[in-house]
């Protein structure tokens, strides 16, 4: 089995080889750094592009305008310069955006720019699509979401939002030269996905729900050199039987070790679960982040969850947050079948932490909400 640590090394030989022939392969290789959102350290690493990356990410419907959402200034550019060769001939126009360009004036541009496609982050994608017109939206026919698990809510959003728009996935990683796993084909739900071209994918150690750390193995990356049993860090499990429209894999994405799902004192913790019942609370939370850790007392092992709320307009006392902490526990499946306040009423969990925050949580590049701590 493969960890950061021998793709790291890889990386270091394939810019190695770069160096050595920078000429070879120069239009299709692009050198990658990984964000270490993880916990890791950054990766750096060459590697080609898949030949369909741009059509997966625009799609077959004649887009010819396409606003992207995601990563720093020299991914924007890449991805942009990616999206413009979608193929011989095709006039294809591209606008990328970051944090900073979330401006009155951005609506306008919008309105003028009309896209028919949004790319990115899905929770990246819906600060844009507030300066987006209903209208404008109307126009929209292509939603491809990368970098972050598309929640239930958000796809429910989105289909307000912009009607007319198919909605894809695609499961991307810098060190795999960007290409896991695609959600293009109409029969699959969100969050499931079949593997890209030259991928093959394992689950190691599944539990009782077939689920486990993912490992992928890649096809060349760069030269000769490839990527054998990876553990890339994110969490899923194969889905039985083949897709009706006869790919023979097809595997569901939980998300990131630590960060979307969480195994803590034999329970799971999963971003999904916790959207739902913040969204059980739309007039007294406005953002919230979770911090879980474990402990140990008289050598059990003991879970505790500290929620942090934030509401832009009300503070909350005492009696309003230990009300609704009951009320949160008690709607918060933690096991198929126990929420929270049972495992608290088992002595397996410690009662669920509520905070409440003056000021509004940091936006980083990614929106992650649940957090594994030490």
């Amino acid at each position: 089995m493969m960890e950061r640590e021998e793709v790291a090394a890889i990386g270091e030989q394939t810019l190695k080889a770069l160096i050595a022939s920078p000429s070879v392969g120069s239009s299709s290789t692009i050198v990658r750094l990984t964000s270490g959102t993880s916990g890791g350290l950054p990766l750096l690493i060459a590697t080609g592009y898949p030949r369909e990356a741009p059509g997966d990410m625009v799609g077959d419907e004649g887009i010819e305008r396409v606003v992207y959402c995601s990563g720093s200034m020299s991914a924007r550019l890449a991805n942009a310069l990616i999206v413009s060769h979608v193929s011989d001939g095709a006039v294809m126009q591209v606008l990328a955006v970051d944090a900073h360009d979330l401006i009155p004036s951005l609506k306008a541009l919008l309105e003028d720019f009309r896209p028919a496609g949004l790319v990115g982050l899905s929770s990246f994608i819906s600060r844009v699509a507030t300066y987006i017109s209903d209208t404008s939206a109307k126009w929209v026919v292509r939603l491809t979401f990368i970098g972050e698990s598309l929640s239930v809510m958000s796809e429910q959003s989105f289909k307000s939002k912009f009607p007319n728009a198919r909605q894809t996935e695609l499961y991307i990683a810098h060190e795999t030269a960007g290409y896991i796993g695609t959600r293009l084909c109409s029969h699959l739900p969100r969050g499931h996905f079949h593997p890209a071209r030259g991928i093959s994918i394992e689950i190691h150690e599944p539990d009782a729900e077939n689920a486990g750390d993912l490992l992928v193995t890649t096809a060349d990356i760069f030269q000769s050199m490839r990527l054998t049993h990876y553990r890339i860090g994110d969490i899923g499990r194969i889905v039985a039987g083949a897709c009706p429209c006869g790919k023979a894999v097809t595997f569901e994405l939980f998300g990131r070790k630590g960060i979307d799902y969480i195994k803590l004192s034999g329970a799971i913790l999963r971003r999904e679960e916790f959207d739902r019942v913040v969204a059980l609370f739309p007039g007294l939370i406005g953002d919230y982040r979770v911090e879980a850790r474990q402990s140990m007392e008289n050598g059990t092992p003991k879970g505790q969850i500290t929620l942090r709320i934030y509401h832009r307009t009300r503070s909350l006392g005492p009696d309003v947050l230990r009300g609704f902490g009951e009320t949160f526990a008690r709607n918060l499946f933690l096991t198929p079948t126990k929420t929270l306040a049972e495992l608290v009423s088992e002595g397996v969990f410690k009662a669920l932490q509520i905070e409440f925050s003056e000021r509004p949580f940091k936006e980083g590049r990614k929106d992650v909400k649940l957090v594994l701590r030490s």
